[in-house]
């Protein structure tokens, strides 16, 4: 979110991190088309250039390594993500979580995004998941969302500033050592 206010107040547009924090989860082309800005590519090259120098500010949450790890083992892992593919690549942090996935479904991957449920129902498709039997884990309303409309069980990572209602069936996940906690 420091990114893209950093871009967008570049286009005199002034937003505070919470406001901003209602388009986390969504694709960085689609956030700008939603805050109306007019040179979408020479502002998402800005976001994408503050991440790419930043990125040593950001951290993994704890545990999450070792957790997928353990995970890794047991169960087969995709990441769908809002990201596109080229920020993936620059963000080292993500890069080194990328062997515990036998795929991922970027933002290139589908033509509608989250929270339609296309990215997850082509991963259910590309990886040959049953859907009765995968659980999405995510930490946006339009996850929640995505993996609503797919018929897909939920688990809210709840251990950020995350603040959404998610219903039964659906679990509220407070760390992520509860992943655990709930796959044993």
């Amino acid at each position: 979110m420091k990114g893209l206010k950093f871009a967008i107040e570049k286009e005199n547009i002034n937003k505070s991190i919470d406001e901003l924090s209602n388009f986390d989860g969504l694709p960085s082309q689609v956030t700008l088309e939603q805050l109306q800005i007019r040179n979408i590519e020479a502002v998402q090259d800005l976001w994408h250039n503050y991440v790419k120098n930043h990125v040593d500010e950001f951290t993994i949450y704890y545990a999450i390594p070792t957790i997928l790890k353990l995970l890794s083992g047991n169960y087969n892992l995709s990441l769908v993500t809002s990201r596109n593919r080229q920020e993936i690549k620059y963000d080292k942090k993500l890069r080194h979580l990328m062997n515990y996935f036998e795929g991922v479904i970027c933002y290139e991957d589908t033509q509608k995004h989250k929270p339609h449920p296309a990215p997850l129902i082509k991963a259910l498709e590309s990886f040959n998941y049953n859907v009765e039997e995968t659980i999405y884990i995510g930490d946006s309303k339009f996850d929640y969302q995505a993996a609503s409309c797919a018929g897909i069980k939920f688990f809210k990572a709840g251990w950020g500033k995350k603040d959404f209602t998610i219903t039964s069936p659906h679990m509220n996940l407070k760390t992520p050592i509860d992943i655990l906690m709930y796959l044993n």
